[in-house]
Parts: structure tokens; C-alpha cells; sequence
């Protein structure tokens, strides 16, 4: 016959299983559910590097998503047009890299500012040097004005990647 004593014993057990489990069920709840954390401004200015390189380095579309929001855009251009979306994106840069042989950006200034809603605005001035498809070299400073936040996408769930928010690129002045 079961005392009293192991009786509670039991139930104890049982119950701090039971708040044991809950507890660790709701921490994965929250940690799915959390905000990325804001973005500073060291860690906009590596990204923005290792943008150059992808841009450098001619990678596929595929390989910037996850660094894109969804749905529009708030701001993309470029100096000969205006992208709205990820399809627009696509559909320019393939266009470039079939006019494009090779790319070099050599960052010669970068500023990055944390503006109030927590985004970081990257102002950078680089040297732009390209070899087109009929072997013309093209060189010519440009500036990229780029605004990073962090939050999660389609293509990036957990939000572990910045995502260019806004996005210029200009002749430097």
C-alpha cells in the first residue's frame, strides 16, 4: 500500500517534471518569437564589405536574399533605374552580369550613422572599375547610400542577416 509521504514524493516529481518541461517549451517559444537583436554599426559596416565582395565577385541573385526584406522596396536605385522588388532586383543584375565581365569596388571612405528607429545608414564613397563584355574599362567613384535594420524574411527566418532597407548608388560628387 502507498503512504502518504511517497504518494507526495510522487506528485512532486511529477509536477516539477511537468514545470521543467513548460518552462523549457516556453523559453523556445520566446527565442522564436524574439526580435533580432538591432544592428550596429561595426556590424553594418562588415556587412557592407562583404556586399562589395559579393558584388565583386559577380554572385548569383540567390545569394543577396537574404538580405532583402519582403515585398517592396522603400528605396532602390541604381543611377539608370529605379528597382520596386526582389523580381525587378533579379532581372537587373542578371542584365548587368551579362554586360559585365568584372567588377571592382575599392572603398576609399565609409560612414555609418545609427539612426533613432535602430537602423545604421552606410555612406560609403568607393572606386568603381569595370571590364565590360566587349573589353571596354569603365572607372568611375561612386557613392552608396545604404540604410540596414535587422528583422526576418522569407529568405532569412531567424533574422540572423541585416536587410538593406534603402539603397542608392551615385556618381561621387
Amino acid at each position: 500500500m502507498l503512504r502518504f509521504s511517497d504518494l507526495l514524493k510522487t506528485t512532486c516529481t511529477a509536477l516539477a517534471i511537468a514545470l521543467t518541461v513548460g518552462a523549457a517549451a516556453i523559453s523556445e517559444i520566446r527565442a522564436q518569437t524574439r526580435e533580432p537583436a538591432a544592428i550596429t554599426e561595426a556590424a553594418a559596416e562588415a556587412f557592407f564589405r562583404t556586399w562589395l565582395g559579393m558584388i565583386d565577385a559577380k554572385a548569383p541573385v540567390e545569394q543577396y536574399l537574404k538580405y532583402l526584406p519582403d515585398g517592396e522596396f522603400e528605396q532602390w536605385s541604381y543611377t539608370n533605374a529605379e528597382i520596386k522588388n526582389v523580381a525587378e532586383l533579379r532581372a537587373y543584375v542578371e542584365a548587368a552580369w551579362g554586360s559585365i565581365k568584372q567588377n571592382t569596388n575599392v572603398v576609399k571612405r565609409i560612414e555609418t550613422v545609427t539612426e533613432e528607429s535602430g537602423r545604421v545608414r552606410i555612406v560609403a564613397d568607393v572606386d568603381w572599375t569595370a571590364v565590360t563584355a566587349d573589353d571596354q574599362t569603365i572607372n568611375m567613384p561612386l557613392t552608396y547610400t545604404l540604410t540596414v535594420g535587422s528583422g526576418a524574411s522569407s529568405n532569412d527566418a531567424e533574422g540572423a542577416h541585416p536587410k538593406i532597407l534603402r539603397y542608392a548608388i551615385r556618381p561621387a560628387q
